[in-house]
């Protein structure tokens, strides 16, 4: 929570927080693979061009334990999706988004931000 210096009340951040995970095998980067790191930028400069206050970031699918809880919407690659309905057990209040393989690989970002919205609404 933030505290307003002048007032001294709190405001509560009204940012839904969008976490995408990958299935990667790279050492360079917990990111995710090149591919999911510009589908993470496009989705990101949508939402800002919307004015959404969503916050979207990705990380690798070893970093769900510790990242997983901190999201409002999870989106598993087309590699990591196999791994949905364990995460949904992990993470029962957390709504779980599978990418399409389609989306995923033209970077349709408008189908996954339609996805994103009907959630949050």
């Amino acid at each position: 929570m933030k505290r307003s210096q002048n007032t001294n009340i709190e405001q509560v951040s009204t940012d839904i927080k969008v976490l995408i995970f990958d299935l990667s095998g790279s050492f360079m980067s917990d990111k995710g693979l090149l591919q999911t790191q510009i589908l993470n930028s496009k989705l990101q400069l949508l939402m800002n061009k919307n004015e959404k206050n969503i916050i979207v970031d990705t990380y690798e699918s070893s970093q769900i334990n510790k990242y997983g809880e901190q999201a409002d919407v999870i989106l598993l690659t087309p590699s990591f999706s196999f791994a949905r309905k364990e995460i949904e057990k992990q993470f029962p209040i957390i709504p779980v988004i599978e990418i399409s393989k389609r989306d995923y690989g033209l970077l349709n970002i408008e189908n996954i931000y339609q996805e994103i919205l009907n959630l949050v609404k």
